[in-house]
């Protein structure tokens, strides 16, 4: 089920191709005292940008145990559109937030995927003419003689 409370910035509804873009997940909690990340992209790739993140291509996960800060868990890292998109490009992030008592007990994983489109617009390609020539008899100064 997709998680309301995972807020996710920076990703917009149309991309530029081979452009990057700063993404920042901010999840707030309560009762949780770490969390980690993992992320998934249709295409395109991410890099991580430290907070104890590993990217490999189209995927990023976090290596570590993240505490909160301020009530929240939050990421920031970067995605690059891939270059040749014609189809949308789905990215599927799951945030766990656990309660760190070593059970399965008081944790939750929320999940959220975000959708975007090429900013490329689609231009419909002109039938093909063609052209029927009649065929003239000679001419000498492009008149007919």
């Amino acid at each position: 089920m997709a998680s309301e409370a995972l807020q996710i910035a920076g990703l917009p509804e149309r991309f530029e191709r081979n452009k990057s873009y700063v993404v920042t997940l901010a999840f707030p909690v309560t009762n949780a005292k770490t969390g980690g990340l993992m992320a998934i992209a249709s295409s395109g790739i991410f890099s991580a940008g430290g907070d104890f993140l590993e990217a490999s291509g189209a995927r990023i996960r976090s290596t570590y145990a993240k505490k909160p800060e301020g009530g929240q868990l939050h990421w920031t890292f970067m995605w690059t559109a891939p270059i040749d998109a014609a189809d949308p490009v789905d990215i599927a992030i799951a945030v766990n937030a656990s309660n760190d008592d070593a059970s399965a007990f008081g944790d939750a994983i929320h999940f959220k995927t975000f959708s975007m489109n090429s900013g490329d617009e689609f231009v419909e390609k002109p039938p093909e003419t063609s052209v029927n020539i009649e065929p003239q008899g000679p001419t000498k100064d492009g008149e007919a003689y």
